[in-house]
């Protein structure tokens, strides 16, 4: 299983973390009711470094946190959080061209996994995301970068498995 397996001497210690937690403290939400998607997925499992926070919260902390901020993106719905040195984003409907709500994604098990007490979406759904980003615009490196190095990992972690090629 691809879980990393932490102990007390082994904490995630990804950069903007204190952020974070400020952010879920002050605003009430817990652990529990979020979940890691984006950039930090990939950190999580050790295949590149992030470039931002984003993180999707439950249908009744979306709903405060929609009176309290404003939605940076119509399309897809996102709040941009104005922290120090940090970029933020809250998704709020991001995963809906998949059949996803956010709530299935944080409270359904066989969708994320516990790290150091924070629930990450599981790789196969960000690379599906990335692959729905590729399919909008070829031109999208970011999704090009992470469909590469996705494949990578696949390829060594199942054994010789070849999933595609962009080129």
């Amino acid at each position: 299983m691809d879980r990393k397996i932490k102990t007390k001497q082994n904490r995630w210690n990804f950069r903007g973390r204190e952020a974070l937690e400020a952010f879920l403290l002050d605003n009430g939400i817990l652990k529990e009711e979020c979940c890691i998607v984006g950039g930090l997925i990939f950190n999580a499992y050790g295949l590149r470094e992030h470039n931002d926070l984003d993180i999707i919260v439950n249908s009744k902390n979306a709903e405060k946190l929609k009176r309290k901020y404003p939605i940076k993106n119509k399309n897809f719905e996102q709040i941009d959080i104005d922290i120090p040195g940090e970029d933020l984003d809250v998704k709020l409907t991001i995963f809906e061209p998949f059949g996803f709500t956010n709530d299935e994604l944080i409270y359904s098990e066989k969708y994320h996994f516990l790290y150091d007490g924070f629930k990450v979406l599981r790789l196969e759904i960000a690379f599906s995301k990335r692959l729905l980003d590729l399919s909008i615009s070829s031109k999208n490196q970011r999704a090009r970068e992470d469909f590469s190095i996705v494949s990578n990992y696949i390829k060594h972690k199942i054994g010789g498995v070849r999933v595609c090629s962009l080129t």
